[in-house]
């Protein structure tokens, strides 16, 4: 029986969920082109045209798995929304593992860094950016926040945090949501 050739959603799909295979199995530095073809069904040139590097292929694996994990999880607080953009970005952490996320970071290139920093891409912070926006307009927030630096703000501790403690625990993120992030969310 001949396969037929798949594209778009169900192609990426198999090819996440190689990535995601692959690290789980040999970490980011055992992640290959061939490994994840293999694992796809699909050639390397396929995957070549989608993704310049296998930072960014990762990267990709990586953001729809938060993507799905966000979806449906939207909350009245942006307390409790930040808590639950955090309970994603460390689940995504767990199972990269911390030393393995700091050698993805390493490995991305400008245009890598540019995409996961990006409001319009990345899937965290467009979630975040939702979330800051449902609170200014339910009263919560005084207005929208003056800088996508101050946006970026939460990720920013959490990497801090990951890099000083080689960790980030639930005592840690408490106090960075509730001693540092929602203060200069509301500072003027």
């Amino acid at each position: 029986m001949k396969q037929t050739r798949r594209t778009g959603e169900e192609l990426l799909d198999a090819i996440a969920e190689a990535v995601r295979s692959e690290l789980a199995e040999h970490g980011v530095a055992g992640v290959t082109y061939e490994g994840v073809a293999r694992r796809a069904q699909t050639s390397k040139p396929v995957l070549y045209r989608r993704f310049s590097t296998r930072a960014q292929m990762i990267y990709f694996s990586l953001a729809g798995q938060t993507r799905a994990r966000l979806k449906a999880k939207m909350h009245d607080s942006l307390r409790e929304n930040l808590l639950e953009l955090y309970q994603a970005m460390h689940v995504n952490v767990s199972e990269l593992g911390y030393s393995n996320g700091l050698a993805l970071f390493a490995e991305a290139t400008p245009e890598l860094r540019q995409q996961i920093t990006d409001t319009t891409f990345s899937p965290l912070l467009i979630h975040l950016k939702e979330c800051v926006e449902m609170a200014v307009d339910n009263g919560e927030l005084p207005g929208p926040l003056p800088s996508e630096r101050l946006l970026r703000l939460p990720f920013a501790c959490a990497i801090a945090e990951v890099v000083t403690k080689g960790e980030i625990t639930d005592e840690a993120v408490t106090d960075i949501v509730d001693n540092i992030v929602l203060p200069a969310f509301r500072a003027k």
